[in-house]
């Protein structure tokens, strides 16, 4: 939900592209095979969205869609045939995209790389000095043998803009020679995962380093951060199971202040599971040290689902935990982050939720759910006293209340179209902070995609989020912002077997809408180019 034109997620278009792995069967939706019983829903507000990886244009659809949308049949163009390629592209505001995917098979081990770059020369306001560039790098290697797998992986982001906003605007305009910035992002890891006899089980240790400088300048804050995550399971019978999750992590945070953090968690579970329904429960146990503040909590796990007749579910849960908040999640949110930030871990300190799941009709599916939590240290973003073109994190002196209504829609008329949509609604108590600044009250997603004639793809999606509110600087006022509502539209076609050449549009309504106050988005902007595989 951060900048359109700085983040993937944002009311971007991806092109409606699939990849079928090479000789795997494909089979077609089936009504029968939407609901799969397995680990309970969870409660959260990640959105609907649709998604690259490695193996680009891959599309990752919602939860009740399990099978390709696209027809498959006597396919004239097999694309799955060539998994690696090359896609460039260029747009308006002088905006070059390349992108190049390697997936081979070396020895006894799975490659898979994927280099992505984008920049856009001009941005929004003030010509070059809202301008911003994009590099991701990704490798990983997969080698199994008998039950082990091992797949070591590393990846790096390196995002440059400039604080090209201002809170205070109104007074002082826009920065005519903003700052150039650097946000880096390194991580290397390595996930074992195994099964022996009726034990499966997983380990995955990683190092994360993050930097965010003015770019040949001072450095605003760094945070480096080593992490240890996984568990087993074990099989007792056909009804039952058991098993355990653990994780820890320490990291040292540096950046005006500095100040180490680290969190450790267990949370042993049984689970329950026959024909009609199915139950988990455990309980959460949590170590949480900032600075010289330590804590330690003891909170309820338990997860449970009830099959009805006609392919509806209710489902449920209680729960809670501490969750680590690292400077990489923040900026993730909020790019145009201040120094000194006062990093610390979100403790969820009880979450209560349901909500039922099914068939409406044939080829209609809804979920609808309601979710309450209370929440210490949820991160809130106000503007910095100190610089009004940058962001500093501030925290309820006390809990947040807050209470998320969800529904998703997602309509399947055929082998070729999709059509889906996602409604959140959000209330917030709160009570030191005078509003749940910059946090939305409704976020909707609608989106569609359709294969016409097998070479041409279309896709569309529209976003948008209301009822956010800042505090400004002008006599202390606040402000709400516009609500936030950007449309897309791409187009591919299939040239043959490896070439095929598309058009991406975004934000079509021109909305220069702000996320954050002070900080515009693009308006009209598109891409066009080409993919060539091999």
């Amino acid at each position: 939900m951060g900048q359109a034109d700085s983040t993937a997620n944002q009311g971007e278009i991806v092109s409606g592209e699939i990849v079928i792995e090479k000789d795997r069967k494909i089979t077609l939706p089936k009504a029968e095979k939407v609901f799969q019983r397995g680990t309970p829903k969870k409660f959260d507000s990640d959105p609907i969205d649709i998604v690259l990886n490695a193996k680009e244009p891959n599309l990752s659809w919602p939860s009740f869609k399990a099978d390709v949308p696209f027809k498959n049949i006597d396919r004239v163009y097999p694309e799955s045939t060539y998994t690696n390629y090359l896609k460039l592209g260029y747009g308006n505001f002088n905006s070059p995209l390349a992108e190049v995917g390697v997936n081979e098979k070396l020895g006894s081990f799975d490659i898979n790389s994927r280099v992505f770059y984008e920049s856009f020369a001009k941005g929004p306001v003030n010509g070059s000095n809202s301008g911003s560039s994009q590099l991701n790098i990704d490798l990983a290697a997969t080698y199994a043998v008998e039950k082990i797998t091992v797949k070591p992986y590393l990846s790096f982001s390196n995002q440059g803009y400039r604080f090209y906003g201002n809170t205070n605007r109104l007074v002082n305009g826009f920065e005519s020679n903003a700052e150039k910035v650097r946000w880096n992002d390194f991580q290397l890891g390595t996930l074992l995962k195994g099964k022996s006899g009726d034990f499966t089980y997983q380990l995955n240790p990683s190092f994360t380093t993050t930097n965010h400088r003015i770019k040949e300048g001072s450095e605003i804050g760094a945070e480096d951060a080593l992490t240890v995550d996984g568990g087993f399971e074990y099989t007792i019978d056909k009804a039952f199971s058991a098993g355990f999750n653990l994780a820890g992590t320490s990291s040292t945070y540096k950046g005006g202040i500095d100040y180490d953090r680290s969190l450790f968690l267990l949370n042993p579970w049984l689970r329950y599971q026959k024909e009609e329904f199915s139950l988990e429960a455990g309980f959460n146990v949590a170590t949480s040290s900032v600075a010289t503040a330590d804590q330690t909590g003891f909170y309820p796990n338990l997860n449970g689902e009830l099959y009805l007749e006609e392919n509806w579910t209710v489902y449920g849960g209680l729960s809670g935990g501490i969750d680590w908040y690292g400077l990489t999640d923040l900026l993730s949110q909020n790019e145009f982050l201040n120094d000194s930030l006062d990093l610390r871990n979100q403790e969820t300190k009880f979450q209560l939720g349901g909500g039922i799941k099914g068939r409406l009709i044939k080829n209609l599916f809804l979920d609808v759910n309601i979710d309450y939590a209370v929440i210490d240290n949820l991160p809130v973003f106000t503007p910095s006293s100190s610089d009004s073109a940058r962001y500093a994190i501030t925290y309820d002196d006390e809990n947040i209340e807050r209470v998320t209504f969800g529904a998703e829609l997602q309509y399947l008329p055929n082998q070729v179209a999709t059509y889906g949509a996602e409604i959140l609604i959000f209330g917030y108590s709160t009570s030191s902070l005078d509003r749940p600044w910059h946090l939305p009250a409704f976020e909707f997603k609608a989106y569609t995609s359709h294969n016409i004639q097998e070479k041409l793809l279309l896709s569309a999606n529209v976003l948008a989020i209301g009822g956010i509110r800042s505090p400004t600087t002008v006599d202390f006022g606040i402000t709400t912002l516009d609500t936030i509502l950007d449309l897309g539209v791409g187009i591919k076609y299939l040239i043959n077997p490896r070439a095929s050449i598309f058009l991406d549009t975004h934000n079509l309504l021109n909305n220069e809408y702000e996320r954050y106050l002070g900080y515009p988005v693009r308006g009209v902007n598109f891409k066009v180019g080409g993919q060539y595989r091999f």
